[in-house]
């Protein structure tokens, strides 16, 4: 009731402002402006001890986008939820443009604009129709719809999709689209949660810019994990922890609050000194402090206070390059990410160094507590940039390495054992947590199987039938006139009395005086009372008795002639009533009609007819509840396949026959116990059919080799579906008609004469169809017995040696066409003997196997090229594209990935290999005549993170599906510790790690349960599982999680899992795509202090991310990938250095004594002056954005410009910023062309899915 019609609560406190008790962290609310939103004391319990939202008050201002941040859990959208009257608040209030949230939601929610943090999206409807419809409820004038469904569809860039459906779309065009709904027909107050989560960093700079055009005129509450998107959008910023707002105030506000200072970072040469060049910016800078060294890269921390000294030590930098060994340097001021880690670092470490303190278990040594440090500070040392500022793990001084040491892993057999152990524990926890699935597989076998014997049961027996009595037993109740004659005597009167005391109480007896009326005009007046229904089934017999002249008595009696045998009927009761006159009182005369002798040839055929018929029936009914049972098999597999949780256990070395042979066991055994149970069944009902003689064996034998063979098939075809309910349904159909529409066919055949394509028929469905062999077994079973059963009571043997009779095919005497057909050898290989179909059904499961085996092993690739267009041309499409950077248009491969190129092209791949972990070498993938990846060369050694950037479709994923296995490389290839990942993929992925861009997790296991799993296949012994899980769970912060379904995980606790998963077993070498999307920066950055310290420990790391700040952090080189190639090489600061933009500046104008900013436009004026590319970016509230996008710009000329200005031209402070990578890596995507959609002909949808999706 409080969602659709508000809260009746009582008014609340009045308003009060954003301040906490240490005003400092506030910055002055903005004057002038209008509050959409004003939060007021708000308040949310859940149960008893959660307080989600903890007395909350704060100023959200029209023609603004406020920006609420918080770790996961901190609020944020709990606060959301309840200023859209999604869940009522405890207490406090809110007022949305002046109306209470709690009493007059319907006014709110008319100016409300809603973008949620999970797509709800109608699949079936384009995207047209659900801006149509989003804008007609918001009350858009109908005569406008079009218009504004036009210029939204423009504005979030999906022209080109607008009339696709949305279960089309990509996850980021989905966002997209759930931004335009929240902004169509000009929402006033727009909430928008995580809107660009998913979206590749061209997508969001797309989706930032139709932010920032639409926020004129409207309130806008937005959160993010993205710290550069608050630092972009946010005009102010509010930072949550545990439901409280920690700080408020605008991106500069808050860096100046918390911030260190800038970071100055160093690309250094190989003779570089790096004491000799510390002690040079010491010199210059006393306060500076080395923080980091990663391969090529320096990086010291400047104090902000210091700025007025930067120009000297820059310019001094500059001068003595080569001195120095520098080949370049810049720097960047405090970003939100490190505000946000000091704001929360406090509250995340105090819950989670509780929560994720080590275990010490037994089996495993867990080194949490020892002194011993990692990782070393100074030149020695090698830590990540970030490490400094991890938020949890050197408060606890925990062990991040811990999960790698304290075992051997196994090999050989004792491997492939653990993999098969891992494989059945995993297969039980499915079948134990999908009861449902599990009850449908025992019950429905049992249902049908009582239907199909129910039905034996009620089969007419073939015996003579009994003599039929005459009485009127037959009819319930019945009216009996009767009358002693129109001059009753002595004598009419005994007769009558004798007549009416043969009949008991059911029956009515009128004795009826004829003085008056005769009885036939008696009857007819009955009848036209009782009405013709009643009376035909009342009144059947009657009589009457009168005085002759002779004084003899005349009985007449009277019958209804509709009943059968009413006519002897009523003859005996007056027959009976003159012996109990003349004889003895209890004589009693009782007649009958016996049935004619039957023809002993007809009754055989007969039976041998009846018993085909009900053995079909039997069949029939069993094979419908096991189409049932042996399709939910591919339920799992399916969904397993489809989540690609296969996948990564291939990736973890399990190979296809450890991986069926364990599926096979576990699911034959499942199979099993309602095969067990039909047993129990044909038991208890007793057929003779299928119980007596041995013939319960023959019933086992059937169902154990139809197991045998029906499970193969459906691992063989459960490759042709993404979709486990879908699957299902059409494999139930496929079972139903292979087993019963065949058997069916067969059997009509042989009703209309047609023996021989019955025959034909029936050496078909053998070989192809097991379900067609179980069906016709059980009915031969029934046929045979029944058939052999007549015979047998006929005596055939002795019949046969005289005459021809229906029994006697097979000893010797002529036959008619209606011989019965039988065998006292159930198994006999000719008709009806199930011995070929047990055959059939043996080598079934072999075949099915052996097919299933080759497509996991790809043998079938070579033929499906072929029907897929022929050869592919290697060297299609491998012209260069021109690329324009910094305005500027080159057709030459960029100089440092050509020289990487010449170095591997140069030298054999086996001398390579001992330099570099990995190495591609001109790895290409193309599908159809679209290129996917294009001559990828590049050597990664170890101890290096290697990231690898660029858009949705540059060839990323792709690139990582080959190393995985997942697809098949079109040319090149690559070498894994030197194996190569062509011919030794097995050695390959035993040694890899991979963490996927999407969840590949088993919803019904747990976090530990699913990394206990990968720790079996990938060899940790069985005695160190325990520790090894443990840490990876304390490590990540998966502690409060590791029991619960990850079916119910949040996005950021997925990624986590499945860089666990990545991470277990201590692998040489670790994919990771995207692994901390979702995640929050807390979060991300003890994530990336695990990878950090992962790659000092030896280890090689592959990393994709749409994060750049990651990419910084971890990543000792990057390559920007885009349409397949490299196209740039290089540290991070070798590609600012090498490719930057210039700066961006950003200064706070100084305030007035009347409470106003002064005006920028002196300030504006001066830097054009001297740096005229100069342009504003934004202007707001005192604060002014300016970008130099001139590369040749020093940066010692920039920071003297603003140190002037902040003495002459009243700028309170300023920040100067270096080139992003974001920016770069922008400069470079722009010209990433889509992928074109190739119509595939039928065939070659038909090869591409048999090919690609056995993984």
């Amino acid at each position: 009731k409080s969602y659709w019609c508000g809260s009746k609560s009582a008014s609340g406190k009045g308003y009060e402002t954003s301040k906490t008790d240490e005003d400092k962290h506030f910055e002055r609310d903005p004057a002038g402006l209008k509050p959409g939103i004003k939060i007021c004391n708000l308040r949310k319990k859940f149960g008893k001890n959660k307080m989600a939202v903890d007395n909350l008050s704060l100023n959200m201002y029209e023609g603004q986008i406020t920006v609420l941040l918080g770790h996961n859990g901190a609020g944020k959208t709990t606060t959301m939820s309840m200023l859209t009257g999604f869940i009522p608040p405890t207490s406090g209030t809110a007022y949305i443009n002046d109306h209470d949230i709690r009493t007059d939601i319907d006014s709110v929610r008319d100016s409300l604009g809603l973008c949620p943090q999970h797509n709800i999206l109608f699949g079936l409807l384009t995207v047209d129709e659900h801006l149509t419809f989003f804008a007609k409820l918001k009350g858009c004038p109908s005569a406008r719809v079009k218009e504004e469904v036009d210029t939204m569809v423009r504005e979030v860039g999906l022209e080109t999709k607008r009339s696709a459906r949305v279960k089309t779309l990509s996850g980021g065009q989905k966002r997209k689209l759930s931004v335009g709904i929240a902004l169509i027909s000009g929402s006033q107050v727009v909430v928008l949660d995580e809107p660009t989560s998913g979206m590749d960093p061209a997508a969001r700079r797309q989706t930032w810019d139709v932010l920032q055009r639409h926020r004129s005129g409207r309130t806008m509450l937005l959160t993010t994990h993205y710290m550069d998107e608050a630092d972009v959008l946010g005009d102010r910023i509010a930072i949550m922890a545990e439901g409280v707002v920690k700080c408020c105030g605008t991106s500069m506000f808050l860096k100046k609050l918390y911030g260190a200072g800038y970071h100055l970072v160093l690309v250094k040469s190989q003779d570089c000194k790096v004491a000799k060049l510390t002690h040079v910016i010491q010199e210059a800078l006393p306060s500076a402090q080395f923080e980091t060294e990663i391969n090529a890269e320096l990086s010291y921390l400047l104090p902000d206070d210091q700025s007025a000294k930067f120009p000297n030590l820059f310019r001094m930098l500059e001068n003595r390059k080569d001195e120095l060994g520098i080949r370049s340097f810049g720097a960047t001021a405090t970003t939100m990410e490190e505000v946000f880690l000091k704001v929360g670092e406090s509250a995340f470490t105090e819950d989670d160094h509780v929560v994720n303190k080590p275990l010490l278990t037994e089996g495993y040594t867990n080194k949490a507590f020892e002194s011993e440090k990692l990782v070393q500070n100074g030149d020695g040392g090698e830590q990540s940039r970030m490490a400094n500022m991890s938020v949890a793990t050197e408060n606890a001084a925990m062990d991040i390495l811990a999960f790698t040491r304290g075992y051997i892993k196994l090999r050989g057999f004792r491997l492939q054992l653990s993999r098969m152990r891992g494989i059945l524990v995993k297969k039980a926890i499915h079948f134990w947590r999908n009861r449902v699935v599990t009850l449908v597989q025992l019950i429905l076998p049992i249902v049908f199987t009582i239907i199909a014997l129910a039905v034996d049961k009620a089969r007419p027996q073939s015996t003579t039938e009994p003599p039929a009595i005459f009485n009127l037993d037959p009819f319930s109740s019945t009216f009996i006139p009767y009358s002693n004659g129109s001059s009753p005597d002595n004598m009419t009167s005994t007769f009558a009395a004798k007549y009416s005391s043969q009949f008991d109480d059911s029956h009515t007896v009128e004795e009826k005086d004829l003085t008056q009326q005769n009885m036939s005009d008696h009857i007819l007046e009955l009848a036209a009372k009782l009405g013709t229904a009643t009376y035909n089934k009342r009144v059947i017999v009657g009589a009457k008795f009168e005085q002759s002249d002779s004084s003899d008595v005349m009985a007449t009696a009277y019958y209804n002639g509709q009943p059968y045998h009413a006519q002897p009927v009523s003859l005996l009761y007056l027959l009976n009533a003159m012996a109990r006159q003349y004889a003895d009182e209890n004589f009693k005369i009782q007649t009958g009609i016996n049935p004619f002798p039957k023809d002993e040839d007809a009754d055989a055929e007969q039976s041998a007819l009846l018993a085909s018929s009900t053995g079909f029936s039997v069949g029939f009914c069993i094979s419908i509840g096991m189409a049932f049972l042996t399709s939910l098999f591919i339920f799992f597999l399916i969904k397993e396949r489809a989540a690609g949780a296969k996948h990564m256990q291939v990736v973890s070395g399990v190979g296809p026959v450890v991986f069926w042979l364990a599926n096979l066991v576990w699911d034959y055994v499942n199979y099993l116990l309602p095969s067990l149970l039909l047993l129990v069944v044909f038991a208890a009902y007793g057929t003779e059919a299928y119980v007596e003689d041995g013939r319960l064996g023959l019933v086992a034998l059937v169902l154990v080799t139809y197991g045998w063979a029906i499970l193969p098939l459906m691992y063989l075809v459960h490759f042709m579906f993404n979709s486990a309910p879908s699957g299902i349904v059409v494999v139930v159909v496929f079972n139903i008609f292979s087993g019963l529409i065949t058997t069916v066919a067969v059997f009509v055949m042989n009703i209309l004469g047609e023996e021989k394509l019955a025959e034909t028929c029936n050496w078909i469905f053998m070989i192809l169809f097991p379900n067609y062999c179980m069906a016709r077994s059980f009915m031969e079973i029934y046929t045979n017995y029944l058939t052999l059963d007549t015979c047998t009571k006929l005596n055939y043997r002795v019949t046969c040696e005289i005459m021809t009779g229906p029994c006697c095919k097979g000893i010797g005497q002529g036959c008619s066409s209606t011989c019965l057909t039988f065998s006292e050898d159930y198994l006999a290989l000719e008709t009806p003997g199930i011995g070929r179909f047990i055959i059939f059904m043996v080598v079934h499961g072999a075949v099915f196997l052996a097919l299933t085996l080759l497509v996991e092993y790809r043998v079938l690739d070579g033929l499906c090229g072929v029907l897929c267009g022929g050869s592919r041309r290697a060297h299609a499409g491998s012209a260069m594209q021109p690329f324009y950077i910094n305005g500027a248009s080159t057709t030459a491969e960029d100089d440092d990935v050509a020289t990487e190129r010449r170095r591997i092209n140069v030298s054999p791949a086996s001398v390579l290999s001992q330099r570099d972990s990995l190495l591609l070498v001109n790895l290409y993938k193309q599908y159809s005549n679209f290129v996917a990846v294009d001559h990828v060369c590049v050597g990664v050694p170890e101890q290096e993170c290697f990231g690898l950037l660029g858009q949705n479709g540059a060839g990323k994923t792709t690139t990582f599906k080959m190393l995985t296995g997942d697809v098949v490389m079109t040319g090149g290839n690559a070498y894994l510790k030197g194996y190569d990942v062509k011919h030794n993929l097995k050695q390959v992925q035993a040694n890899m790690g991979y963490c996927p861009q999407f969840d590949a997790l088993i919803e019904q296991m747990t976090g530990r349960e699913t990394l206990t799993m990968y720790a079996r296949l990938r060899g940790v012994p069985e005695a160190s599982i325990k520790g090894v899980v443990n840490s990876l769970i304390d490590i990540l912060f998966l502690r409060p999680h590791a029991d619960k379904l990850t079916g119910y995980y949040s996005g950021g606790n997925k990624r986590k899992l499945s860089t666990a998963m990545a991470l277990v077993g201590d692998p040489h070498f670790i994919l990771l795509d995207e692994p901390s999307s979702g995640m929050d920066p807390a979060a991300r950055r003890q994530l990336w202090n695990v990878l950090s310290q992962v790659r000092a420990s030896g280890r090689t790391l592959v990393l994709t991310s749409h994060s750049m700040e990651e990419c910084e952090a971890l990543c000792t080189r990057i390559a920007i990938m885009v349409n397949g190639r490299f196209v740039c090489l290089g540290s991070t600061q070798h590609l600012k250095s090498k490719f930057g933009q210039g700066y961006t500046l950003i200064a706070q104008m100084a305030a007035l004594e009347d409470g106003s900013s002064a005006s920028h436009d002196p300030l504006v004026a001066h830097v054009q002056s001297c740096f005229p590319s100069a342009r504003i970016f934004d202007v707001h509230q005192g604060y002014v954005h300016l970008q130099v996008p001139d590369p040749n710009v020093h940066l010692a000329d920039v920071f003297t410009l603003m140190e002037r200005a902040k003495h002459e031209l009243h700028v309170q402070d300023y920040a100067v910023h270096q080139t992003t990578l974001e920016q770069v890596f922008l400069a470079f995507t722009r010209q990433q062309v889509p992928p074109r959609e190739v119509q595939a002909s039928c065939m070659s949808r038909i090869c591409c899915c048999c090919c690609k999706k056995s993984s």
